[in-house]
C-alpha cells in the first residue's frame, strides 16, 4: 500500500514528498519509485531508488537525482501517481503499489 500527500510541496521543484509504503515483501533490498503525470503521461517526471531500511517510510526529499516534481500549468490541477516497486537483490520486482493525488492539493 502506498500513501503520500502533496502538503508542503512547492510546484515545479525537485523535492519529493514523504511516501509511506506498507506490506513490503520479505527480501526487499530497494524501493524503486516513479512519478507519473496522468494528464500528460508522456512527460518524464522521473523518480529514483531508495535502499530499503526496514521502515515503511521514504522520507521527504529522498528522491534526488532524476526526480521532477509536479508542475501543472498555473491555475490548473493535474493528477499524479507514485508507483513503488519492491526489488530483490537480483533486481527482480517482488512487490508493487501505487497511489494517486491531485496537485495542487485541495484546501
Amino acid at each position: 500500500v502506498v500513501e503520500f500527500s502533496w502538503e508542503g510541496i512547492e510546484a515545479c521543484t525537485h523535492t519529493s514528498p514523504e511516501i509511506r509504503v506498507t506490506n513490503i515483501p520479505d527480501g526487499t533490498e530497494v524501493l524503486e519509485v516513479k512519478l507519473t503525470n496522468l494528464n500528460v503521461p508522456e512527460w518524464n517526471q522521473g523518480g529514483g531508488q531508495v535502499e530499503y531500511d526496514g521502515s515503511e517510510l521514504i522520507p521527504a526529499g529522498a528522491l534526488q537525482i532524476g526526480y521532477n516534481g509536479p508542475c501543472p500549468p498555473p491555475g490548473q490541477t493535474y493528477k499524479y501517481e507514485f508507483s513503488v516497486m519492491a526489488m530483490d537483490a537480483e533486481d527482480g520486482v517482488i512487490g508493487f503499489g501505487n497511489a494517486r493525488q491531485p496537485f495542487p492539493p485541495k484546501n
